[in-house]
């Protein structure tokens, strides 16, 4: 299924802002770039995932297992702000 224009702006945006939330959550864990390789991360790699890279769910489950934090607290606030109402199912 191919995307459309405005889910590809949408996941852009996403990994933009989950790029810059990793960053932050990094330098408040007090680990440098550099500190990455010894969880298996080259510094090129760490670089592209902080300028919003997308990543892999397991990738993401990692990074939060290194920086100590939960994947709603790295994510939250970076979906789009849409409200889809349910559907409603009509009774017989």
């Amino acid at each position: 299924m191919a995307q459309s224009p405005s889910d590809v702006v949408i996941a852009t945006q996403f990994f933009k802002g989950l790029g810059g939330r990793i960053r932050q959550l990094r330098e408040r864990a007090g680990y440098s770039q550099e500190d990455m390789i010894s969880f298996g991360y080259t510094v090129r790699y760490w670089q592209r995932v902080e300028r919003g890279k997308p990543i892999t769910l397991r990738t993401l489950l990692r990074i939060c297992r290194i920086l100590g934090v939960s994947v709603q607290e790295v994510v939250r606030g970076l979906g789009p702000e849409r409200v889809i109402s349910p559907t409603r199912i009509k009774k017989s």
